[in-house]
């Protein structure tokens, strides 16, 4: 995702949710809604939109066993607690009622 498009800065992306579920470490764009994600269940790389920092953070990850465990264990567990569908639905629920309440 290329963090100069506005879309792209804001979007919620599948892939973070499938990288946790299938216990796999992700690699993300700085400046992008994913990269906070990242770097607070620390289950990949953050890197500028370039490939060289691609490159660098691929083998970085690859030949890092701690990452790689802490994704196997965790990620499925992040994904159910943050990201599966019913948690995705409630919270979307929750915000319609919140909109339709009238404020006082």
């Amino acid at each position: 995702y290329d963090p100069a498009l506005r879309n792209h800065r804001y979007s919620a992306a599948n892939k973070l949710g499938e990288a946790l579920a299938l216990g796999k470490p992700i690699i993300v764009c700085r400046d992008t809604s994913m990269d906070v994600q990242v770097q607070e269940y620390a289950v990949g790389a953050v890197v500028d939109y370039d490939i060289d920092s691609f490159e660098q953070a691929l083998r970085s990850t690859l030949a890092d066993d701690e990452l790689l465990a802490r994704c196997r264990e965790q990620g499925p567990a992040l994904y159910d607690e943050r990201h599966a569908w019913q948690v995705s639905a409630d919270r979307l629920a929750a915000l319609y009622r919140e909109l339709r309440e009238p404020r006082s």
